[in-house]
């Protein structure tokens, strides 16, 4: 111990680093059981819709032709082609994006 250092405030720190450790450890208490009462949600419709799209795109990239005239504009073809992939990929692109901006938040973390 130096001669500089208090021991009130050494025990002090001691108290300030045991208070931030017990809110923490309530913190991650708290967003464990909030985890279970969330809506299910997007997470819900990406799992009902995503299988049915992977398969949709699994069969038409088999029967594709890629690479005419370009890569760039088969790629583009291949999401974008018709009506029905279209609106298939945007819809997952849709959802993709809500669930990574609302993952580990609950709602009422939006509303205020």
């Amino acid at each position: 111990m130096s001669t500089t250092e208090d021991p009130f405030e050494r025990a002090a720190k001691h108290e300030r680093r045991a208070k931030a450790r017990d809110a923490y450890a309530k913190y991650l208490q708290e967003k464990g059981r909030a985890v279970g009462r969330k809506d299910p949600g997007v997470g819900a419709a990406l799992r009902v819709f995503l299988l049915p799209y992977a398969v949709l795109m699994t069969i038409r990239a088999l029967r594709f032709a890629w690479g005419v005239p370009t890569i760039g504009e088969s790629v583009y073809q291949f999401f974008f082609g018709s009506l029905l992939v279209a609106s298939a990929t945007i819809v997952i692109l849709v959802l993709l994006w809500i669930w990574v901006i609302t993952r580990d938040r609950g709602i009422r973390n939006w509303i205020g």
